[in-house]
């Protein structure tokens, strides 16, 4: 596939080279394109490009979360069945909560899924669900808190560069900075948040520009931001485009002390992009992102073999996203706008 092949509106996978600097980006979100060019062996000038056409077409964003650390805020996942006949006037609804933080369809168990991130509990009890339940067409909601959250999305890989390149980018990566510990950011480390949430690679010339500020200014500004112990880089893109068209949660009943060891299996053996201990009707879930529905039986037959006391219920299927920690996806799965709320991320 060309350069300009992924002008196409239908979605389809993206040819490699795209998948690469993808998954450089993920690794290494600030690097510079000739620190990256020297990493992925292409012109820095081409990387640049290849980049600009993903962000043109709505296939990729990265922008920076700020979040309360996992410690001071309560992940759930809510499952929504509506009627049939509002079901869209719904899932725009689910959209606009920004207290929901990830939504997606759904094809089996319900008819749509949510993440929630509220400071406790009983936030999500007398604030979210009522916010909820007064949604035309909502028939029902089930709710299962996460008491530990194994394996999080924001560090799923797609696998694509080699080891040694991973490991190169890795000492590249933001992530590497001494963290600094939380405190209330200030109005201008705000301001900064904003802009860094809807572009995490703004050139400091306007990043500088944007807030009257002196290109030091600025560039010390940057490194307090990404410092922060509240703030991650997050590159959003739809799965589809990386050859992922379905993706699939399982539930599952295990006992407790096989937890940890289910979370790695799940994470090394099955690819996982998600898995977290529950309170409910079921204790474990994970998903994963499939090239076909004919994984979600290979899944479970591995899952059975490696860990025969383990019980797998439903399995939510999916093959559309409608919000991700902030950004806004259409049909086609392209990213369409920003809820402008600081997304939180697990």
């Amino acid at each position: 596939m060309p350069d300009s092949a992924i002008l196409s509106t239908a979605v389809g996978e993206l040819d490699t080279p795209y998948l690469e600097l993808i998954d450089a980006l993920r690794i290494a979100p600030r690097a510079s394109w000739a620190e990256l060019s020297a990493v992925l062996a292409t012109p820095a000038s081409t990387l640049r490009r290849r980049y600009r056409r993903l962000i043109e077409n709505n296939v990729m964003r990265m922008g920076v979360e700020f979040y309360s650390a996992a410690s001071a805020s309560e992940l759930s996942f809510v499952t929504i069945e509506a009627d049939p006949a509002q079901r869209e006037d719904v899932l725009d609804a689910l959209c606009r909560i920004p207290e929901i933080v990830f939504v997606e369809d759904l094809l089996t168990v319900a008819d749509a899924a949510c993440h929630t991130v509220t400071p406790t509990l009983r936030d999500l009890h007398v604030r979210t669900t009522p916010q909820l339940r007064a949604i035309p067409g909502i028939r029902r909601i089930h709710v299962l808190p996460v008491t530990t959250l194994h394996v999080t999305g924001a560090a799923w890989s797609d696998r694509v560069i080699n080891p040694s390149q991973r490991h190169r980018l890795e000492r590249l990566g933001t992530d590497n900075e001494a963290r600094r510990p939380q405190h209330p950011p200030s109005a201008l480390e705000r301001a900064g948040i904003g802009i860094l949430a809807r572009d995490a690679r703004v050139p400091i010339s306007d990043f500088a520009r944007r807030l009257d500020l002196s290109a030091t200014t600025a560039r010390r500004l940057l490194r307090g931001i990404l410092s922060r112990d509240d703030v991650r880089i997050r590159l959003q893109t739809s799965p589809a485009y990386l050859g992922y068209p379905i993706v699939a949660t399982f539930y599952c009943h295990c006992a407790g002390e096989r937890t940890p060891d289910l979370a790695v299996f799940a994470r090394e053996h099955l690819h996982a992009r998600m898995a977290a201990s529950v309170v409910g009707t079921v204790s474990f879930l994970f998903a994963c992102y499939l090239t076909h529905i004919g994984q979600t039986e290979q899944i479970q037959r591995r899952l059975r073999q490696s860990f025969p006391d383990v019980t797998i219920g439903d399995v939510a299927l999916s093959m559309r996203r409608r919000k991700d920690h902030g950004w806004i996806f259409d049909a086609h799965d392209r990213i369409v706008d920003h809820d402008d709320g600081f997304g939180m991320v697990w």
